[in-house]
C-alpha cells in the first residue's frame, strides 16, 4: 500500500489561497488589497501572490495597514 505524502506548505498564495488562510471571500481580499489593508503582494507569472510567512508575521503584528506594516518592517532592519 502506498502512503500519501502530505502536501508541503506553500511559500506564497494567490487570492484564493489568501482568502482561505484568512477565512474571507475572494472579493474581500480584492477590497482589502485595494484599500491598502493587506501586505504588498508581488506579481509572479502574471498573477498576484502573497508570502505566507509575511502574512503570518503581519497578522502577529495586529494586521496593520500596509504603510504602517512596511514602516515597521523597515525600522526593524
Amino acid at each position: 500500500m502506498r502512503k500519501h505524502k502530505a502536501s508541503p506548505t506553500p511559500l506564497a498564495v494567490g487570492v484564493t489561497g489568501l482568502a482561505d488562510l484568512l477565512g474571507v471571500s475572494r472579493s474581500h481580499i480584492y477590497r482589502l488589497d485595494g484599500e491598502g489593508k493587506l501586505p504588498r503582494g508581488i506579481h509572479l507569472g502574471g498573477r498576484k501572490v502573497w508570502s505566507v510567512e509575511q502574512v503570518r508575521a503581519w497578522l502577529e503584528d495586529g494586521a496593520p495597514r500596509r504603510e504602517i506594516w512596511e514602516a515597521r518592517r523597515e525600522n526593524r532592519r
